[in-house]
């Protein structure tokens, strides 16, 4: 995953590189140098952010999202929260 395609999918979702670091168990510091181009993530992590990008462009799911992190909704609830919408996007019929 390129670096513009890293910083674009944070921003998508409305997080600062301490919040999407911390939704990763990752530093802030190891965050910032993926956006920076000095590392890459591993496979895992750029799949995952394919996942989140998804959900990010879907209108309603990113208003949920958002709506959630406004509430203050723990980590990994909001980990699954994007799972689960990324899930129902490709595999459910419309």
């Amino acid at each position: 995953m390129d670096v513009g395609r890293i910083q674009r999918v944070r921003k998508l979702l409305g997080m600062s590189q301490a919040d999407i670091s911390d939704l990763f168990g990752l530093s802030a510091a190891t965050w910032n140098r993926y956006e920076m181009g000095h590392s890459t993530p591993s496979v895992w992590l750029s799949q995952m952010l394919r996942v989140f990008e998804h959900v990010a462009v879907d209108p309603r799911a990113a208003g949920e999202f958002m709506a959630l992190r406004r509430n203050n909704v723990e980590t990994p609830a909001l980990m699954w929260f994007i799972l689960d919408k990324a899930y129902r996007s490709r595999f459910t019929p419309a």
